[in-house]
């Protein structure tokens, strides 16, 4: 039996309409090695950033997302600051259920998630869509990693087209004063997070979260989210979940002190980038140097989008 899959239209097709075949007999491929995770440059516990499924190597994490239109591959690691992925190299192979062997390659290529930024992904455009839901397993490999310690890395994992997670908006607690002072503005209105009567808490899955001015700014994030939550600095309490990347960072980029020196670790992060501070007054000083700690944002999403005044804005009191 052979599966196709059809490449669809877009910024990651060779050609529209080109047809490619998936046969049950293609590439047979080595099954990756088992790695030692115990050492990882990478400073966070491996979760997901976008909802897909994390793997790791070595000296690297990748997160995949499936799509029925395709897959997205974000690579972390070493290096691999913003536009870095524009140097990648990568291939997907699909080995189905019952099948001895890999289908044959299809190329993954440099591409942005948030408009008008620099290459953060590597992706491939196609119709994945009438795949087997179970029994499916894909592996990628990827070249050309500036990490001279691992330029090159593979791994296989199940495949599995996942429901994006719903943005839900909510209003803002006590619990928020940290991400309220570190965002400052709203990335829709470019105003004062006050400005409207009280900032409004937007989250989308159990990471990503940013603050608007009213609810009249909820329906830009929801059209494009990857933009908007890429584009602010959030801050939180550090969890347990956060200890081994505490350890491993050990002081404050800011005061030189000990992160637990103030009462405990600040998660302090931009587009699924961290870096932890000491105590709250450590912050500006982040947000002043944001390029330096989470590199070149993917796209101004307060600039670009402006601001509906037709919109309803809600109570100003």
């Amino acid at each position: 039996m052979n599966f196709r899959l059809i490449r669809r239209p877009g910024p990651l097709a060779a050609a529209a309409g080109l047809a490619l075949g998936l046969a049950v007999a293609g590439t047979s491929l080595a099954e990756p090695q088992d790695h030692d995770h115990g050492h990882h440059d990478l400073g966070r516990s491996p979760r997901p950033e976008h909802g897909g499924t994390v793997a790791e190597t070595d000296r690297h994490r990748f997160e995949v997302v499936f799509k029925a239109d395709g897959l997205i591959l974000y690579p972390r690691g070493n290096g691999l600051r913003p536009g870095a992925v524009s140097g990648l190299k990568g291939r997907a192979y699909f080995l189905l259920p019952g099948a001895s062997e890999y289908s044959d390659p299809y190329e993954l290529r440099p591409v942005s998630t948030a408009e008008g930024g620099p290459a953060d992904a590597l992706g491939l455009d196609a119709n994945l869509g009438g795949l087997p839901a179970e029994g499916t397993r894909v592996t990628i490999q990827v070249w050309k990693l500036p990490d001279p310690a691992e330029k090159t890395a593979q791994f296989t994992l199940p495949f599995a087209i996942g429901s994006p997670a719903k943005v839900v908006a909510v209003a803002a607690t006590a619990e928020d004063r940290l991400g309220i002072s570190a965002q400052e503005t709203c990335p829709v209105s470019g105003q004062d997070l006050g400005a409207m009567g009280g900032p409004l808490r937007v989250t989308r899955g159990e990471e990503d979260r940013l603050y608007l001015c009213c609810r009249g700014c909820l329906p830009k994030v929801e059209a494009a989210p990857e933009r908007s939550f890429n584009s602010v600095l959030s801050a939180r309490e550090a969890t347990g979940d956060d200890r081994e990347a505490v350890t491993s960072q050990g002081t404050c980029p800011i005061s030189d002190a000990d992160l637990d020196a103030m009462g405990g670790p600040i998660e302090v992060s931009r587009g699924g980038r961290s870096v932890f501070v000491c105590c709250p007054a450590c912050i500006p000083a982040v947000k002043e140097d944001a390029a330096t700690y989470f590199g070149t944002p993917p796209g101004e999403a307060g600039n670009a989008q402006g601001h509906d005044r037709e919109h309803d804005h809600g109570p100003r009191g």
